[in-house]
């Protein structure tokens, strides 16, 4: 959450900084300068992301005495966008995404388990302390539809601020519990354990308590680039602040996440000039 509260802070000073900023009169021309673009009316189009997801506070599974937390995965966004001038720098417009927020977690334990079971060491109840690495593979997939505000300082770069609402369509939790090592030591006798799947899977089913629908915001900043006339290419970076919890079954569970993205749009109204803001 430290990491999460510092790129938004950081987003804000920009955005205050670039508001006090002097916009520029441009023209579409040449698309290998930036400085070139020039803003339209309306405009359609999509885009694709990656960037890592991680986990706040802890989440639980069924088993009682096991608890997740610092989970990291990497996460994939891509959807659809419509985009149109309300006036001079200012647009609004809604984002349609299928956001991917997986999260991987482990810890080690060590366990006092009867090895009959699982090593040809001895028939007889005997008990010896095994390590095992518990690991959590979360598996969520939301749809999320977020209206927004985009800001022009200049007509090469946009600030976007995206309440978002999500609903999970996909959810799966995969618990397993495997040994660290596969030898045994009893009474100075080295054996190895032999689990099956069965018995390292201890859950694979839905995770309980995913909020929906979750609630959350993008801060997002573009830099933009005119390969055509008639259409707009930008490269940028977003930010996903939640603001309700990912799961009810765990303690403060969230998932946060940041995207590198690619945006591409097709003018559907026609494009006009930029207009100075100040001499």
């Amino acid at each position: 959450m430290i990491r999460t509260k510092t790129y938004t802070l950081l987003f804000v000073f920009l955005t205050i900084f670039l508001t006090n900023s002097n916009a520029q009169v441009y023209e579409l021309s040449d698309p290998l300068k930036p400085s070139n673009n020039s803003l339209a009316e309306e405009s359609l189009g999509g885009f694709l992301g990656i960037g890592p997801n991680w986990a706040g506070g802890t989440h639980f599974v069924e088993c009682d005495s096991c608890y997740f937390q610092d989970g990291t995965a990497t996460g994939f966004a891509l959807g659809a966008i419509y985009q149109r001038k309300a006036f001079k720098s200012l647009y609004f417009g809604a984002i349609l995404s299928l956001d991917v927020l997986n999260i991987n977690s482990s810890y080690r334990e060590i366990e006092s388990i009867d090895i009959s079971k699982y090593s040809d060491i001895t028939t007889n109840p005997t008990f010896a302390n095994i390590e095992f690495r518990h690991e959590a593979k979360l598996r969520l997939t939301y749809l999320g539809l977020a209206p927004f505000l985009s800001y022009f300082p200049s007509n090469w770069l946009t600030l976007r601020v995206a309440p978002k609402v999500s609903f999970p369509i996909y959810n799966g939790l995969m618990h397993t519990k495997t040994p660290t090592s596969k030898r045994v030591f009893v009474n100075n006798v080295e054996g190895r354990l032999r689990f099956t799947d069965d018995d390292t899977v201890v859950q694979d089913s839905e995770m309980d308590g995913v909020t929906s629908p979750h609630i959350s915001s993008d801060f997002s900043l573009m830099i933009n680039l005119t390969p055509g006339e008639r259409s707009t290419f930008s490269i940028g970076y977003t930010q996903n602040v939640p603001f309700t919890q990912t799961s009810s079954f765990g303690e403060d569970f969230t998932i946060s996440s940041w995207r590198m993205f690619v945006e591409f749009k097709i003018l559907i109204q026609k494009a006009y000039k930029g207009v100075s803001q100040s001499k």
